[in-house]
């Protein structure tokens, strides 16, 4: 995908430039971005290499043309183009833009609160299965359940010590759990019907 930047674009003062490229939502006519939309900007723009963040702040700060940034650091013009390209794509991307769009406070009080109430449903899911189950799932050991030797020491590398710890991962992020090292399909088959048995798979209702 090529993208296009308007002369008019190339023609406006910082931070203008940038709320019309990367589409900001701004209250104000006089398009500034408020200190949390910068302090985004700036968050994403650190996990760019040095030289992308040298191209957007080059040509949106200092308002350089491509030809000037290429000349003032020894590249060609199409590769500072190619470079400034790509970042805008990433800019784009629905991963950042929540970022500058929103601001990063915003963004990590968000997801704060999105964790809390994942937090608070797992809490309550649980309470649920030992509920049903009769186990205390703190209490029970992984090494209890009688796993092969390798099963727990895959757990263990994971930082699973505890049939609580087990199923707070399968509720929260059950694919991540699929990724542990050390445990492959007939693993899981093994696991799972350890907890089928214990009557808590039920409850999970994931599938690998």
């Amino acid at each position: 995908m090529i993208i296009k930047e308007p002369c008019i674009i190339a023609m406006l003062p910082y931070p203008e430039n940038i709320i019309k490229i990367l589409k900001i939502p701004s209250d104000n006519q006089k398009l500034q971005l408020t200190e949390d939309q910068e302090k985004g900007l700036v968050f994403v723009l650190n996990k760019f290499s040095e030289f992308e963040q040298t191209v957007f702040w080059c040509h949106y700060k200092e308002l350089l043309s491509y030809a000037e940034i290429a000349k003032r650091y020894g590249r060609t013009k199409e590769r500072v183009l190619s470079v400034h390209r790509k970042v805008i794509q990433r800019l784009r991307s629905e991963k950042w833009k929540p970022f500058y769009n929103d601001g990063y406070n915003k963004v990590l009080e968000k997801r704060r609160l999105e964790e809390e109430k994942r937090n608070a449903d797992v809490d309550a899911k649980i309470e649920r299965i030992e509920r049903q189950s009769g186990l205390i799932l703190s209490a029970v050991q992984i090494t209890d359940l009688l796993f092969p030797v390798r099963i727990n020491n895959a757990f263990k590398h994971a930082n699973i010590s505890t049939l609580d710890d087990l199923i707070r991962l399968l509720l929260k992020d059950p694919k991540k759990a699929w990724r542990i090292n050390g445990l492959g399909k007939k693993s899981w088959e093994m696991i799972l019907d350890c907890l089928d048995y214990n009557g808590i798979h039920y409850f999970l209702n994931c599938k690998q």
